[in-house]
């Protein structure tokens, strides 16, 4: 259950995390991902769904220097519960109950401790 809350979200928060280095080299990479979920905001009143799939089109949580990603605070809502359950399986048995953000060198060493799970799996 660990590793698939892990192989859920991977590529997820390599993105994210990805996102967040281009934020450090040049600021307005975090300017245009807060106008964009601005955007997707206002498009709030749609119940069609589309909501939901636009934002599976945006990043975990808000793109800035430093790249953190809070598992419970303020993550996108399409992917809040993901988050959660990444955070129960793997972040808190292996990091502390009171890890509160996850940045690249901790998600680094999360991939790294259960990689061996994975090769064993496959």
């Amino acid at each position: 259950e660990a590793f698939q809350a892990l192989i859920t979200l991977k590529d997820r928060v390599d993105d994210f995390l990805q996102l967040c280095r281009l934020a450090e080299y040049d600021q307005s990479m975090a300017e245009l991902y807060k106008s964009n979920r601005e955007s997707y905001a206002a498009a709030g009143d749609e119940s069609d769904g589309s909501l939901e799939a636009r934002l599976r089109d945006l990043p975990l949580a808000s793109v800035e220097p430093g790249g953190r990603l809070p598992p419970h605070r303020g993550p996108n809502p399409a992917f809040s519960q993901p988050l959660v359950t990444l955070h129960e399986k793997v972040i808190a048995p292996l990091l502390g109950e009171g890890t509160e953000f996850l940045d690249e060198n901790t998600w680094r060493e999360v991939c790294r401790w259960l990689a061996p799970f994975g090769s064993w799996k496959v």
